[in-house]
C-alpha cells in the first residue's frame, strides 16, 4: 500500500513538473529544428513557429512570402506611419501590418520591446553579431538571413528562401517561388538574347534609393532589369562593379553619355524634377528634350522589391524593344508577379502614391 501511495505521489509530480516545463515556455526535442543560418550559426527554431517577428532591412518583407500575417506579432517603427508613407508591395497589401505593436526602430529594433511581444522567433538581416546579441538579450532564437538579390546573389537570395521555407514548413511555396523567378529571368533574357547591336539604344536610370532618397544621378550597376533584356547602360562600365550597388555619378558624366532613353525611379520624381528645377544643364539631355522619360516601379524601399524589380523588366522591355514584348501588356504581367509573391496585385494602390508607368514629361 505504501509503496503503492509512493508510486501515484511520483508520478503526479512527474506531472505537475511537465505542467511547469510546458507553462515556462520551454520545448520538447520533437518541436525544435535546428537550422544553420547565413552566418553559419546552429540555430534551434520551433518546429512550427507561430509568433513571429522580421528585424531588419528585407526581414518582414520575405518572411511575408511565406506566412500569413496572424503569425507576425510585432514590427518596426517603418512598418508605421502616415498612410503616404506605406507604399511598400507588402505593406499595401497586408494594411493590417500597420495595427501591430512596434519593437522599436528600423535596422535593429529594440530587445526589450521585442521580447515583450513573447515571439517564439526572430528572422533577422542586417549584422550577424547583432543577430546573435539579439538572442542572447531575448533568448528568443534569431535567423540571420542576408536575402541577397536577383543578380550576383540569386543564389543567397534563393537559398534564403529554402531556408524560410524549411523553417515555416512551406517546401513547396519556396519551390515555387524560386521556379517562377528563374522563368521569369529566362524568358526575359530569350526575348532580347538575338538583338543586333544597331538596334540596343543606350539607356539609363536615376533616382535610385538607398539608404534615404536621391536624385537624378543615383544609380544602381549592375541594374538588373537592364541586365535581364540586354540593355546598353554606359554606367554599368564606367563604375564596373561586380555585385548590385547603388553610386552617385558626375553630372557631366550624365551629360557627356547623353542617353536616348531615361527611365526614373518613381518614388523619387520630386527630387529629379528639383534637379531640373535648380541643375539647369540637365534639361540638354537628349531624352528629356525629346520626351523619352518613362517611371519606374520603386526599386527599393528597406531593401529591395523583389517583385517590383522583375515587373520593371517587362515595362522597360516593352518601352525599348516593342516588337520582342508586343505578346503581352506590362501592366498585366505586373499584376500576375505581384500575386506570385504577395497573393494579391497592388499596382492600383502604387499608383495612387506615384505616376508609375507613364512617360513623364520633365520639362516646363
Amino acid at each position: 500500500m505504501i509503496k503503492s501511495k509512493i508510486k501515484n505521489l511520483s508520478l503526479a509530480f512527474l506531472i505537475l513538473a511537465l505542467v511547469l516545463i510546458s507553462g515556462s515556455g520551454l520545448l520538447a526535442a520533437e518541436d525544435i529544428r535546428q537550422v544553420t543560418d547565413r552566418a553559419g550559426r546552429e540555430v534551434e527554431v520551433p518546429a512550427e513557429p507561430q509568433k513571429v517577428i522580421g528585424i531588419g532591412s528585407g526581414a518582414l518583407r520575405n518572411v511575408l512570402y511565406f506566412v500569413d500575417t496572424d503569425k507576425i506579432v510585432g514590427v518596426e517603427e517603418g512598418e508605421v506611419g502616415d498612410d503616404d508613407e506605406l507604399y511598400r508591395d507588402y505593406q499595401l497589401r497586408f494594411p493590417e501590418l500597420r495595427e501591430l505593436p512596434q519593437v522599436g526602430p528600423n535596422h535593429g529594433g529594440d530587445a526589450e520591446l521585442i521580447a515583450a511581444q513573447e515571439p517564439d522567433l526572430i528572422i533577422h538581416s542586417g549584422d550577424a553579431g547583432e543577430a546573435a546579441d539579439l538572442q542572447d538579450k531575448t533568448g528568443v532564437p534569431v535567423v540571420y538571413l542576408d536575402f541577397g538579390d536577383l543578380y550576383a546573389y540569386r543564389e543567397v537570395l534563393f537559398e534564403d528562401w529554402e531556408l524560410l521555407a524549411k523553417i515555416f514548413q512551406e517546401e513547396e511555396r519556396g519551390e515555387e517561388l524560386i521556379s517562377y523567378v528563374e522563368e521569369i529571368i529566362a524568358d526575359l533574357e530569350q526575348r532580347t538574347s538575338d538583338l543586333a547591336e544597331e538596334d540596343i539604344p543606350e539607356v539609363y536610370v536615376g533616382g535610385m534609393s538607398h539608404r534615404g532618397e536621391h536624385g537624378l544621378t543615383s544609380v544602381r550597376v549592375p541594374f538588373p532589369p537592364f541586365e535581364f533584356i540586354n540593355a546598353d547602360y554606359p554606367a554599368r562600365d564606367a563604375l564596373d562593379y561586380d555585385t548590385v550597388t547603388q553610386a552617385n555619378i558626375d553630372r557631366e558624366q550624365l551629360l557627356q553619355w547623353d542617353p536616348e532613353i531615361i527611365f526614373l525611379d518613381a518614388s523619387n520624381l520630386h527630387l529629379i524634377q528639383e534637379d531640373l528645377a535648380t541643375r539647369p544643364e540637365f534639361s540638354a539631355l537628349s531624352a528629356i528634350q525629346e520626351g523619352e522619360t518613362y517611371t519606374l516601379l520603386p526599386y527599393s524601399s528597406y531593401h529591395r522589391q523583389f517583385s517590383n524589380i522583375l515587373a520593371n523588366a517587362y515595362y522597360i522591355g516593352n518601352i525599348i524593344y516593342p516588337e520582342k514584348f508586343a505578346d503581352l501588356e506590362p501592366e498585366e504581367k505586373t499584376e500576375e508577379i505581384m500575386e506570385m509573391f504577395l497573393g494579391e496585385p497592388v499596382l492600383t494602390e502604387q499608383k495612387e502614391h506615384f505616376p508609375i508607368y507613364e512617360s513623364k514629361e520633365l520639362l516646363d
